[in-house]
């Protein structure tokens, strides 16, 4: 029976790249038993088959070599029971994460769907919103739409994916004193909806309950101020007084459209 092996027999019996053997050679995992003094060959023995298989099984289970090697120079009933128990843990944390994933995308899904297939976009309603948790970032009255895509897209990086997966709710607050005078492509600040199960090291303003004007707006942003006259309007003639600042909800943007006339923009005016 053969009991010497080179790298590429190795290789080929274990499905496993000549690289990756090199490497573990390199790190003291896994080193050939032989080395030839005439040839400088190394080889691989049998008996060494059964550390290798350890090693895949190993990685296979999420196993990081750091751990592997610990585990191997260290080998006892105790230890293999813990390492497993650990890694085990380990799993089970990433599955709740996953599953969580998985319902906050079948939520988002849900959101675009029903938004998307809403009929009569264009009614005005008067509704009483529940209060909402929200990350804001000020934008101190800015007017450049690309200073609030770039804004935009730091927050993004400076926070936790699971609210941009999580939050069906993000867009820009425009200030009651500009809506007041008709200025609407101000902006006070960017904001995203936080579901109450995320935890963020970032301040969480409240939007408290109160009762909203509110209607879609179809289009580009650039022509809101047609539908801000068309609320302002509602307000008039319901007798009813603006009483904070605007929302405006970006339900289907360039995120989700590529043409901005089929952008869809709900607009919130508090009133009283």
């Amino acid at each position: 029976m053969k009991e010497k092996f080179l790298i590429g027999e190795v290789s080929k019996l274990f499905n496993i790249s000549k690289q990756t053997l090199r490497y573990y050679d390199s790190i003291d995992l896994l080193k050939p038993n032989i080395i030839d003094k005439n040839t400088n060959y190394r080889y691989y023995t049998i008996d060494q088959f059964e550390k290798l298989n350890t090693i895949i099984y190993l990685k296979i289970l999420g196993f990081s070599l750091k751990k592997i090697k610990n585990y191997l120079d260290n080998r006892r009933i105790d230890n293999a029971i813990k390492l497993l128990e650990d890694q085990k843990n380990i799993i089970d944390e990433k599955i709740n994460n996953l599953n969580l994933i998985k319902s906050r995308i079948d939520k988002k899904i849900k959101y675009i769907s029903n938004v998307y297939n809403t009929q009569n976009k264009d009614i005005i309603t008067l509704k009483l919103i529940n209060k909402r948790n929200i990350v804001s970032i000020d934008l101190r009255d800015t007017e450049n739409e690309f200073e609030v895509e770039m804004i935009l897209s730091k927050v993004r990086n400076s926070l936790s994916s699971n609210i941009f997966i999580s939050s069906s709710q993000m867009g820009v607050i425009i200030a009651k004193k500009n809506i007041i005078n008709n200025v609407f492509n101000k902006f006070k600040s960017i904001y995203f909806i936080i579901d109450d199960d995320i935890k963020i090291n970032k301040e969480i303003k409240t939007i408290e309950e109160n009762y909203f004007v509110t209607t879609f707006h179809k289009g580009p942003y650039f022509e809101t101020h047609k539908t801000y006259k068309k609320l302002k309007d509602y307000i008039k003639k319901n007798n009813l007084i603006i009483n904070g600042d605007a929302m405006e909800i970006s339900h289907i943007d360039s995120f989700i459209e590529g043409k901005e006339k089929y952008y869809i923009t709900e607009i919130q005016i508090p009133v009283k």
